[in-house]
């Protein structure tokens, strides 16, 4: 479990990217990595790119701009349907298609849920730290160890204090989380980049 969610977050997918056993001599040993080389590892591994997919209310207003940004007409598109009706007249209207689905209004996609994506680009570790508490929600990975990283839409410290309002209650662990990255980060920024030292690459 991660220090700055209590879940296997993207901060464990890094650090594990390479792992030391703390005794050597021990089979059993716990496993130690070290933060700048994992960061460095999943920098190469994933281009310096991660991926994020986030749940979007398509309006009029951003329609055309999604389906533009997907260019995929099989996950969204727009299209003319047209229809003969009994007295002869023909009628056209306009209809959605969202994953291989027709539907007749964006109310209805937004009713299933849309969930839009992007690219996060990272070049130092100052970059990503940010999503350390941000779940995993698919890997992949290649014979010459790429990998294709996509995470949550939201930080799981986030969704759990939207999971406690909603039963009835306050949850102290998301403060501890939040001053628990704060407290790395300024670890980080202390060790790697202070005095000039440009080694946070």
């Amino acid at each position: 479990m991660s220090q700055f969610s209590g879940k296997s977050d993207l901060a464990d997918t890094i650090f594990m990217q390479k792992t030391y056993p703390l005794y050597p001599d021990n089979p059993n040993s716990p496993l130690i990595s070290d933060e700048m080389e994992c960061f460095n590892l999943f920098k190469e591994r994933t281009g310096g790119r991660i991926h994020q997919h986030f749940k979007l209310e398509l309006t009029p207003q951003n329609i055309d701009f999604e389906i533009e940004r997907v260019n995929n007409p099989r996950i969204l598109s727009r299209m003319r349907v047209y229809e003969t009706l009994p007295d002869g007249n023909m009628v056209d209207s306009e209809v959605y298609q969202y994953w291989g689905k027709p539907y007749k209004s964006l109310k209805e996609i937004n009713k299933k849920g849309y969930y839009a994506s992007k690219t996060i680009v990272f070049d130092t570790i100052l970059d990503i730290i940010p999503y350390y508490p941000y779940i995993v929600s698919f890997m992949s990975s290649e014979e010459n160890c790429k990998m294709f990283v996509v995470i949550s839409g939201q930080s799981y410290v986030d969704h759990q204090e939207e999971e406690a309002r909603k039963y009835g209650y306050d949850t102290e662990m998301t403060n501890y989380y939040r001053k628990a990255l704060q407290e790395h980060y300024v670890e980080i920024v202390n060790k790697y980049f202070s005095g000039g030292n440009k080694d946070g690459k």
